[in-house]
């Protein structure tokens, strides 16, 4: 590993970013078009594979993290968001986005980092790390050492900082499976169902990628029988003819943020700091920004040459201020996922056909409806959910 008589092992980066997801590829695309020496280590093999996650991103994300999307990365553009309770009843959150060839979409953001000068290394599995005087030493499980000023942690729900360093207690979370399949005929509407028969503490998807293509999936808190209950749906939807060309799964943070997620000369970003949207689970959006914030906060650091943990701790402040009420968030998912479905039913009453015109005033009429006619829903928390679900759009983060 030499290039023009240089050790790329034993050179000292100006930041080594671990793991290779949209977050860490973001924040490498930064570091690098700021002249900063970046490389990025992660396990895989190959960037972008395998795809965990539905795929979806807001175009409202796309502009607040300065992406201009390249045709190829994009399977579908949809409409928005529809929630559909257990009568079939549907209340839709109109916002424009993307359904994204995810693979194509890490490996784009890679291409972009790499024009920029970061070296990206695969196959590199980090199996320890220690801060030494004016620098970070990362252990290869091949036997390799790489060394950098700054860390970036953007290794996911397994995160090598917390399971190395153990800063955090280790945050709660939850199980999902999907499918893609072929032969369901979708239309423009990413549509997630609360139905809790199937996905209790959680909710299922149908994701459209073209005309009969989809992602088909489930979150819950109950991980046993996850294909059973998958099957389960899509019989349910009424598809008799299917063809499931993939599948993927895996665990998503939803406890919120990390009480720390800085320390001297370190950083970390997107689901490895607990970087989900409570209620939908999303988190390319938040991974993508946070990236952003962290390379602002490594490209100061060393300009002024200052890596302290005071100095990093603007990071935790910036995300504080981009992102939402993640106290407000998990409070409405509690009460969420106490409701039985009658209860979510008779909620879905209450919800205007559209979520994105719900104005104060229509607020204010809703509350005073449910407090004379339905008590009961405002006792177990009628509002607090409502408030989740609008802070669960995309302009606070939400896909």
């Amino acid at each position: 590993m030499v290039k023009h008589g240089i050790d790329m092992r034993t050179m000292t980066y100006d930041v080594c970013i671990i793991g290779a997801g949209p977050g860490g590829l973001r924040a490498a695309w930064e570091c690098a078009q700021n002249s900063l020496a970046t490389i990025i280590l992660d396990k895989k093999k190959a960037v972008g594979l395998p795809v965990h996650c539905g795929e979806c991103l807001s175009a409202a994300a796309v502009q607040n993290t300065g992406l201009d999307l390249p045709a190829e990365v994009i399977a579908k553009r949809v409409r928005g968001v529809r929630l559909i309770f257990p009568d079939d009843s549907a209340r839709k959150i109109i916002e424009s986005g993307y359904v994204l060839n995810k693979d194509k979409f890490e490996q784009w953001l890679a291409h972009k980092a790499f024009q920029k000068g970061c070296l990206i290394r695969l196959n590199n599995e980090v199996c320890n790390l220690k801060c030494k005087d004016d620098r970070w030493e990362l252990g290869m499980r091949s036997g390799d050492c790489y060394c950098a000023k700054i860390v970036i942690d953007a290794s996911g729900v397994h995160s090598v900082v917390n399971k190395r360093l153990r800063l955090n207690s280790p945050y709660k979370t939850i199980v999902g499976l999907q499918y893609t399949v072929e032969g369901i005929d979708s239309d423009s509407w990413l549509d997630f169902y609360l139905w809790p028969h199937l996905a209790p503490d959680g909710y299922l998807w149908v994701i459209p990628k073209d005309k009969r293509c989809a992602n088909v999936g489930l979150i819950t808190s109950h991980p046993s029988g996850l294909k059973e209950k998958l099957n389960r749906f899509i019989s349910q939807l009424g598809v008799k003819k299917f063809r499931i060309t993939r599948t993927c799964g895996g665990r998503i943070p939803v406890s919120g943020p990390l009480a720390a997620t800085f320390a001297n000369r370190l950083l970390i970003i997107g689901d490895a700091a607990g970087f989900t949207s409570p209620i939908f689970k999303g988190g390319t959006h938040l991974a993508l920004k946070s990236g952003c914030l962290a390379a602002s906060v490594a490209i100061n650091a060393l300009k002024n040459n200052d890596f302290s943990s005071k100095s990093f701790s603007c990071y935790q402040s910036l995300w504080k201020q981009h992102f939402p009420n993640y106290d407000a968030l998990l409070k409405g998912r509690r009460f969420l996922n106490s409701f039985t479905e009658s209860q979510l039913n008779m909620l879905a009453r209450y919800m205007p056909d559209n979520v994105e015109t719900f104005s104060t005033i229509q607020k204010g009429r809703t509350g005073l409806a449910i407090l004379f006619t339905s008590p009961g829903l405002l006792m177990r928390g009628g509002p607090q959910v409502m408030k989740a679900f609008e802070l669960s759009r995309a302009r606070w983060y939400g896909w």
